[in-house]
C-alpha cells in the first residue's frame, strides 16, 4: 500500500487543526502519515497535537513565523510518502476522499495530480453548497485563464511530479496554490474527483491565512510577470477571461475586507470587454457590506 503524506501547516488555530487533523484520521485509506508544521504558534498548539494518541501524527515546529507557504514546504522536505495530500487548518475531509483520489493515479498512471469537490459552508447562517470540477486532462492552458482546480485541501500529487514543478513559491503572500497548478500542469495531467470531499468554512468568524486584499494584488502582478510567456501563447479570448477572473479575486477579495473604494476603482481600471451589465452589477454589490451581500446570494461563494 502506498504512503500518503498528508501536510497541515497551521498557526494559532489549535482548535480548529485538531478538527482537521480528526478529519485526515478518520480517512478509510489509514496508510497515512500526517505532518504537523507549525508556523510559530503561541496558543498551545503543541499540547493539542500531543494529546492525539496516533503515531500517524508528527508534529514540527517552525520558529519566526514564516508563514505557509514555509511551512507546506517543511512539510514536503519531510514527507516519506509517495502521494503528498495537503489539508488547511481551517477544513476537513470527508472519510473516502483519499481512497477516491489514489482510484484514479491507480486507473491512470499518466495522472500526476487529482483534486476533489468542496462543500462551502457559510457557518454564519448554516447554509453550504457544492462546488463541484469538471474540467481534467491536459489543464497547460485553462490553468492560465483561472484557477480551474481549487484550494489545497483538494489537492494529492504524486511526489515525484512535485519534485520537477518545484514546491510553494515562498515569495508569494496569496495566490500560491494557483501558482503551483499553473507549474504543475505544464508536465502533467490531472484528474478530478466530482464529488465534494473537503469542507470549507466560510466563515466571517475566523480569518484565512491570506487575507490582504493588498497581497492579492501583488500576486497576480507577480504572476503576470512570473508566467508572462506563457500568457503571451494566449488566444484573445482566452487573455480576456483570464482579465475577468483576476478582477473578480481582487474585487470580491476587497468586498470580504470592507475596502468598497478599493473594489470600485477596480471596476474603473477593468477593460471594456468586462461589459457594462456586469460592471452595473458589481458596481451595485459594492453598495452592501459583506454580511448582507453573502445572505442576499445563498448559494454563492464569494472570496
Amino acid at each position: 500500500m502506498a504512503l500518503i503524506s498528508v501536510i497541515i501547516p497551521t498557526h494559532n488555530r489549535k482548535l480548529l487543526l485538531k478538527r482537521a487533523i480528526r478529519s485526515a484520521l478518520k480517512q478509510s485509506y489509514t496508510q497515512i502519515e500526517i505532518i504537523v508544521v507549525d508556523d510559530a504558534s503561541t496558543d498551545g498548539t503543541p499540547e493539542i497535537v500531543e494529546a492525539i494518541m496516533d503515531d500517524r501524527v508528527r508534529y514540527h515546529y517552525v520558529r519566526g513565523g514564516r508563514g505557509s507557504n514555509h511551512a507546506r514546504n517543511v512539510g514536503i522536505g519531510l514527507s516519506r510518502g509517495a502521494f503528498i495530500a495537503f489539508l488547511d487548518d481551517d477544513d476537513e475531509w470527508l472519510p473516502r476522499k483519499l481512497e477516491k483520489q489514489l482510484a484514479l493515479f491507480k486507473a491512470d498512471s499518466n495522472v500526476g495530480l487529482v483534486f476533489t469537490g468542496t462543500k462551502v459552508i457559510f457557518d454564519d447562517w448554516h447554509r453550504h453548497y457544492d462546488n463541484l470540477p469538471s474540467l481534467g486532462g491536459n489543464l497547460k492552458r485553462a490553468i492560465l485563464v483561472k484557477n480551474q482546480i481549487g484550494s489545497t485541501s483538494t489537492v494529492m500529487v504524486r511526489k515525484e511530479v512535485l519534485d520537477g514543478s518545484g514546491a510553494f513559491d515562498d515569495t508569494l503572500g496569496a495566490r500560491q496554490d494557483h501558482d503551483l497548478w499553473i507549474r504543475i500542469c505544464q508536465q502533467t495531467r490531472v484528474a478530478p474527483v466530482a464529488e465534494a470531499l473537503v469542507i470549507y468554512h466560510n466563515s466571517l468568524s475566523h480569518r484565512q491565512i491570506s487575507n490582504s486584499t493588498q497581497k492579492y494584488q501583488e500576486a497576480t502582478d507577480y504572476l503576470n510577470v512570473k508566467y508572462a510567456a506563457l500568457y503571451e501563447k494566449m488566444t484573445d479570448e482566452e487573455r480576456t477571461l483570464k482579465e475577468k477572473n483576476d478582477l473578480w479575486v481582487l474585487f470580491t477579495r476587497a468586498l470580504r475586507n470592507g475596502e468598497k473604494k478599493r473594489a470600485r476603482r477596480y471596476l474603473q481600471e477593468s477593460s471594456a470587454a468586462i461589459g457594462l451589465m456586469k460592471k452595473f452589477l458589481m458596481w451595485g454589490m459594492t453598495l452592501l457590506d459583506y454580511r448582507t451581500l453573502l445572505k442576499i446570494r445563498g448559494r454563492h461563494k464569494i472570496g
